[in-house]
């Protein structure tokens, strides 16, 4: 299986059904992984630091630091 990348470090990784979230430096960014092989950013949002991320339900709780 060949696996894509999109570039950058991510601080904290998780999966979402078909989806994972990615905490960077300043954002939150939603890829779709239904192909490993072309991940694509759906959605991304500014925040301050993502130190780790909560799934329940279908949120996502953030928790983060300032800069």
């Amino acid at each position: 299986m060949e696996i894509g990348s999109l570039g950058g470090a991510a601080g904290v990784v998780k999966p979402f059904g078909s989806h994972l979230l990615l905490g960077r430096a300043s954002t939150l960014d939603v890829v779709d992984v239904q192909v490993p092989s072309a991940p694509v950013v759906v959605g991304s949002v500014a925040v301050a630091g993502v130190d780790d991320i909560a799934i329940t339900g279908s949120h996502a709780l953030l928790a983060t630091s300032s800069a």
